[in-house]
């Protein structure tokens, strides 16, 4: 797990015509119609104020349903350097605001991130949650999660130790620490032309760092193994530590006892997250989870952060970080692999259509991954409707594919669909896809479908 600082790594030759490019494009958002009533917060936490802000729909006094933002790992500051925009217009169209805020020791926080370990992280969400309920009027509104990359990890701790969420959208989120470090330090060294004998050696090296970090080594031993065996520069002391207090992360027993819906976004062309094996796990943990519907999405030519793409490369440090920065700044939603944003759209819309009172007839219907390859994936598309039915309607690679046409089980199937059960459910008190604490005098029951769609 490599420290992630990219904003001290650009070689001096590039600051400047970077400098004036930010200034270029802060001229063009401030052009651009703000439809964000933006409000700076702050909070506190384990004895740090952290410095945020709230993103009100234009024309809201306060609000009535709130997105909490979870960064990712490195030094992210409360609108991940522009990449937040396009999200936060979207929910604000769907009249949700959202809330998010510099990590700890990073633009106006105090403190230091590095310090942390997940189990802090989803302490400080809970704690930016009950300063937007106690303090910002949102009272019994609902309050939805998405986070990013690191975040994956804890999101599914929020849940499970509050009441009062509604949802969490995971994008791109890692299983286990240690497997998703040996998977993203592969594909840099693919990414560099390196052979597979200088691979093998960079991870034989990489490994043995592992081991140092699973046994506790203190950093003085770390960096005389470093100057004795590698000519890596060394992570610093506070994100050795850092890893040291989170090489055991792993999400799926957090997953096992998720009990809200889940929408799992990831990429096919994924530098740092495995897309493949880590959509097979979400789906696998929440299968056995008392998650009332569950999505999960793998969308083509899509990068870790769900920007078009058509390389595997990692772009968090020097010339890939800033270009892609430009993009984000001077791209606006185009940017974007194509049905990302469409499919949160649609996500909010089918929520929202939830809280009537129902009696629906749901087809139930699983993908089944004959080969663990992305290219099984690559044309998988899912249509459906959470009040009807669903149809996995599949494009295989390298023939036509009819659109809206059933896919088939056949032994040269990539992609197969079984149908589980039918089941009718009935509701006859409003569903807020959320939990509430029990109120006096009255009962809510929870909603209990059991529909979730793989592509």
């Amino acid at each position: 797990m490599k420290e992630k600082r990219p904003s001290r790594r650009i070689v001096c030759w590039f600051i400047g015509p970077v400098a004036a490019l930010l200034v270029l494009g802060a001229i063009f958002v401030l052009m651009e119609e703000d439809r964000l009533d933006r409000r700076k917060i702050s909070f506190t936490h384990a004895g740090n104020t952290l410095q945020g802000l709230l993103l009100l729909p234009a024309g809201t006094d306060k609000p009535s349903a709130c997105m909490i933002f979870v960064h990712g790992s490195g030094d992210m500051p409360r609108d991940a350097h522009g990449y937040y925009e396009a999200f936060w217009r979207l929910f604000a169209n769907k009249g949700w605001c959202s809330m998010s805020w510099d990590k700890p020791g990073t633009g106006g926080s105090d403190g230091d991130w590095r310090l942390q370990s997940m189990e802090d992280r989803a302490d400080e969400v809970s704690a930016a949650i009950d300063f937007l309920r106690q303090n910002l009027g949102l009272e019994n509104g609902p309050v939805g999660l998405i986070g990013f990359s690191q975040a994956g990890w804890v999101l599914p701790k929020v849940v499970n130790r509050r009441d009062d969420i509604a949802f969490m959208i995971p994008v791109s989120g890692a299983i286990n620490w240690m497997k998703q470090s040996r998977y993203s330090g592969r594909k840099r060294m693919e990414a560099e032309g390196m052979s597979e004998q200088e691979i093998a050696a960079e991870q034989r090296t990489n490994d043995a760092i592992n081991a140092l970090i699973q046994s506790g080594t203190s950093y003085e031993t770390y960096l005389k193994h470093i100057s004795e065996n590698s000519s890596a520069q060394p992570m610093s002391e506070a994100f050795w530590g850092f890893a040291k207090r989170n090489w055991r992360t792993d999400v799926r027993a957090d997953l096992r006892k998720i009990d809200v819906p889940v929408l799992a976004l990831f990429g096919t062309h994924d530098a740092y997250v495995d897309p493949i094996e880590s959509a097979r796990t979400y789906r696998a943990e929440l299968s056995r989870s008392a998650a009332p519907v569950f999505e999960i999405r793998i969308f083509d030519h899509a990068d870790h952060g769900m920007l078009a793409t058509d390389e595997v490369k990692p772009t968090h440090q020097g010339l890939d970080a800033w270009l892609m920065l430009l993009r984000i700044w001077f791209g606006g939603d185009s940017v974007f692999a194509e049905g990302v944003l469409e499919c949160l759209a649609e996500w909010m819309d089918r929520l929202e259509q939830t809280s009537m009172s129902i009696v629906a007839e749901r087809m139930f219907v699983e993908t089944h991954i004959a080969e663990p390859t992305v290219e099984a994936f690559h044309r998988a598309t899912i249509r459906h409707d959470f009040l009807g039915t669903g149809v996995c309607s599949v494009a295989r690679p390298g023939k036509p594919g009819a659109a809206g046409s059933r896919a088939t089980r056949s032994p040269e199937s990539e992609l197969s669909t079984t149908l589980i059960r039918h089941s009718r459910l009935k509701s006859s008190t409003k569903h807020r896809m959320r939990k509430r604490r029990p109120s006096t005098g009255a009962s809510e029951t929870k909603f209990r479908g059991h529909l979730w769609f793989g592509s």
